[in-house]
């Protein structure tokens, strides 16, 4: 038997001269590999060969002895490697390797050609199973690798982000990181979710608005950078970046607002920062929840001086950060006001889409900056760019902003109507689209019909949503969209009527202050007073005065007291600032909101009272208070109620029927309350001469 062995079949494994070949074998081995690291290197470090496009575009040649070293790599060469090939399309055939060898089919036959995988999902594959047993460093290298230079269809890629946060979150939880540490990892899954959006998250539906492991890996990161023993360790543009990341993931984070804003607003802080770093921190105060307004008001009192010298796209974005933190200073506003006015033929069509959006946010409607606005995003090459979504918004910032342009109306619903049978709008967009169109009174039957449709087939709407439809309804019911509900059919009639049923919370009510003073003086002067009465999308306080030879309102009946507020008595509307455009002052302005709300109570024959914040401002004690509203109430009951409105009175015509800036019935309210106001009894002239 032993004749007929190898000569070495029964050499023991602690044969010197086994062990010998053995190192010689490994020395090799990593000769070869270290010689091809080299060789990869300069494709792998930024700012080498960048001018000639190398980085990123290794040679494929290089391929078969990459994978002959594959398993053998460390975490290190792994990020090396895909770094050096992250420029080359993953899907190109050059770039396919063999998964294996001696494969079987499903015959059981052997021999078959094994399947072949892209290069770059076996490169991530092993990096993320190397991070599972890692050390933390490690870790947070592979996942800087993986955001950086991962395809965005990497199903590894994707998964790795869960096995990360909850590595992480395990990590966080035990106090066992850094201040740099955490700083990375905000750092690197911002640098994902920039490249990649909702991808990040994955299949599962574990995002972080379901308070899955990324949700709990952010809050937890940023509770412990809250602490000001470890943000205080990051330098001050390492804080900035950390705003702007943790902004980017936008998950809410009142205590790293807080501290961040704290840090940012140290003596001297803000004088180091330049315009882009100013921007950014006040864009990611809104978005991390904290409103800031001290660290908010020093940033723009910062910014002020430099509006005038800053790129286009860059006023563009600080009106955006401002109307996503809705916040309006005033100084800062008069600034971008004077340089838009000069830079709006500067602005790609997507830069106009979102100063408008912005505009509509924080309710500035400058005249100067939105009429050049208008006529660039006008023109048919800009609205070609536009798909169905961007038409959809734009119709809706016209709503919100007021702007009456009777062609550009027409262009916008013909061109919606042609690209919601090509693709669906969201539930926000149809939502929106819908509100635009009954404010502006435009019947098109079709395209109201196609929108809500897509509605009713969502499973559930938002309440922001089912006040913009209930809306819709009521514009219906009171003919002011000029259309009616058989034109939609019976099943969106049918739904729209279950949506003005709907238990559903009402618009909310802001201005409180303002409000309850009213109703409080309301309750002292009225013989009838009944407040937050719903009616279609609307809350409502009625109250009636009565006249003086009167004891009881003749018209009142018990038994349908709903009607008989209608009839008795008048809707209180106390007017605050939110009700009015900015810039605040002279000539004031109500909002398309309220101008739609008033018309659409006043064609349901509801008599509506406005009380603006400017007039009650000025009344210094309740007499003054009780005698302003007890003539503005029995002015308006003695007015007689407004007709249904025909679909060719709600049009704009030449004259000016719906003006851009004011509406006339809301015009003619404001005009008695400011009358009432100068002539109420016992009133001071100063007051009076004020009023």
């Amino acid at each position: 038997w032993l004749s007929t062995q190898p000569k070495n079949a029964c050499a023991s494994p602690c044969d010197p001269r086994r062990r010998c070949q053995r190192r010689r074998m490994a020395r090799a081995a990593w000769a070869a590999r270290a010689q091809l690291l080299a060789k990869l290197r300069p494709f792998a470090a930024q700012g080498i060969g960048d001018a000639g496009g190398a980085f990123g575009r290794a040679p494929v040649e290089l391929l078969p002895e990459i994978c002959g070293h594959l398993r053998a790599l460390q975490p290190a060469d792994l990020r090396l490697v895909l770094a050096a090939y992250s420029s080359r399309p993953p899907d190109a055939a050059e770039l396919r390797v063999v998964a294996g060898v001696d494969a079987v089919d499903s015959a059981g036959r052997e021999g078959v050609e094994a399947p072949s995988v892209r290069f770059v999902d076996a490169l991530v594959q092993l990096l993320v199973g190397g991070s599972r047993l890692g050390t933390t460093e490690q870790l947070l290298e592979a996942a800087q690798s993986i955001a950086d230079f991962a395809p965005r269809d990497c199903r590894a890629a994707v998964d790795f982000w869960t096995v990360f946060a909850e590595r992480v979150g395990r990590l966080s939880a035990g106090n066992e990181l850094e201040a740099e540490q955490l700083h990375s990892i905000f750092s690197s899954y911002a640098a994902w979710e920039r490249r990649c959006g909702t991808i990040a998250r994955g299949e599962s539906g574990q995002g972080r608005s379901s308070g899955g492991p990324l949700g709990h890996m952010l809050r937890s990161c940023g509770g412990r950078l809250a602490d000001p023993a470890k943000l205080n360790c990051l330098p001050l543009l390492a804080v900035v970046a950390l705003a702007r990341d943790a902004a980017q993931l936008g998950e809410p984070q009142h205590r790293l607002a807080a501290a961040i804003g704290h840090r940012v607003g140290a003596q001297g802080s803000v004088e180091r920062l330049d315009a882009a770093d100013l921007v950014d921190l006040i864009g990611a105060a809104g978005k991390l929840g904290g409103r800031l307004h001290m660290m908010t008001r020093a940033l723009s009192d910062q910014l002020e001086p430099q509006v005038a010298t800053l790129p286009s796209g860059m006023l563009v974005s600080l009106c955006s950060r401002l109307g996503a933190l809705q916040m309006f200073p005033q100084r800062l506003a008069a600034a971008l006001e004077g340089a838009l006015t000069t830079r709006v033929t500067e602005l790609s069509t997507q830069e106009l889409l979102t100063l408008l959006r912005a505009s509509g946010r924080l309710r500035w409607r400058v005249p100067a900056v939105l009429g050049p606005v208008l006529e660039l995003v006008a023109r048919s090459e800009c609205l070609d760019a536009l798909d169905g979504a961007d038409l959809a918004s734009l119709l809706y910032e016209l709503y919100r902003l007021d702007l009456w342009e009777p062609a550009l109306l027409e262009e916008l619903v013909i061109r919606l109507g042609l690209e919601t049978n090509r693709a669906p709008l969201t539930r926000k967009g149809a939502a929106n689209a819908l509100l635009a169109l009954a404010y502006f009174s435009q019947p098109s039957v079709e395209l109201c019909r196609r929108l809500v449709h897509e509605l009713l087939r969502a499973q559930d709407l938002p309440h922001q949503a089912i006040f913009q439809v209930k809306t819709f309804e009521m514009a219906i019911r009171v003919g002011h969209l000029g259309i009616e509900f058989d034109d939609l059919g019976k099943l969106a009639t049918r739904w729209l009527f279950s949506i003005r049923k709907a238990a559903t919370p009402p618009e909310s009510r802001s201005e409180s202050a303002l409000a309850d003073d009213v109703s409080q003086v309301a309750d002292n002067i009225c013989w009838r007073h009944t407040t937050e009465v719903e009616v279609g999308p609307y809350l409502l306080d009625f109250a009636g005065v009565l006249e003086e030879e009167q004891e009881v309102h003749p018209y009142w009946d018990e038994s349908k007291p709903g009607r008989s507020l209608v009839k008795c008595c008048v809707a209180l509307e106390a007017d605050g600032p939110s009700h009015f455009y900015r810039p605040h002052g002279a000539p004031w302005h109500w909002t398309s909101m309220s101008k739609l709300r008033h018309r659409l109570l006043t064609a349901a024959k509801i008599k509506v009272a406005h009380v603006p914040y400017y007039d009650w401002m000025q009344l210094s004690n309740d007499e003054e208070k009780e005698s302003y509203l007890t003539k503005l109430l029995l002015r308006t009951q003695r007015e007689r109620p407004m007709p249904k409105p025909k679909a060719a009175d709600t049009q704009t015509d030449a004259e000016g029927v719906w003006p851009s800036s004011t509406d006339a019935e809301v015009v003619a309210a404001a005009a008695d309350a400011a009358a009432a106001a100068a002539a109420m009894a016992g009133m001071g002239r100063e007051v009076a001469r004020r009023a």
